[in-house]
């Protein structure tokens, strides 16, 4: 749950990395010696993050203003 304008900012810097760091495992493809499944795993795993991130951040942008 993000409860404060700095826990929102905080957790939107964290999303542009987990966004940047999709876009380059995907780009990049499985390092020599990773099995192209434990490579896919990485990026659902990613995903998954931000995912929640997204839905947290969308959660305190829609909260009731005091």
């Amino acid at each position: 749950m993000i409860a404060s304008q700095d826990e929102y900012l905080i957790a939107n810097s964290e999303a542009q990395k987990f966004e940047q760091a999709l876009a380059t495992v995907r780009r990049r493809g499985p390092s020599a010696g990773v099995h192209p499944g434990v490579h896919e795993a990485m990026i659902e795993s990613l995903e998954s993050e931000l995912l929640i991130l997204g839905e947290r951040l969308a959660r305190y942008q829609a909260r009731p203003r005091d």
